[in-house]
């Protein structure tokens, strides 16, 4: 998919009013919005960064969006030691 070129999408109704500022933007548009549509993405970890970045991809209008966690045995080991009263 080239940079300008149009995308063969359409917005529902209710997707229309969910980015109508998106829409007026001019680095957007109709039709920036509608490639937004057709994108995938994969964030690889949901840390401090990937959670929010999800939530702002799907705002945004991102069409389809995976996750792929890692955790090791340790890591899981060190969380399980925490609590809330060593949180300050």
């Amino acid at each position: 998919m080239g940079l300008h070129e149009t995308v063969d999408i359409d917005l529902s109704p209710d997707e229309l009013e969910r980015f109508s500022r998106y829409l007026t933007l001019p680095e957007v548009g109709m039709n920036g919005q509608k490639r937004l549509k057709a994108t995938s993405v994969l964030c690889v970890g949901s840390g401090g960064l990937g959670s929010p970045l999800l939530l702002y991809l799907a705002a945004a209008g991102v069409g389809q969006s995976g996750l792929s966690i890692s955790m090791l045995l340790s890591s899981l080991i060190c969380n399980s030691r925490r609590s809330m009263a060593r949180v300050g």
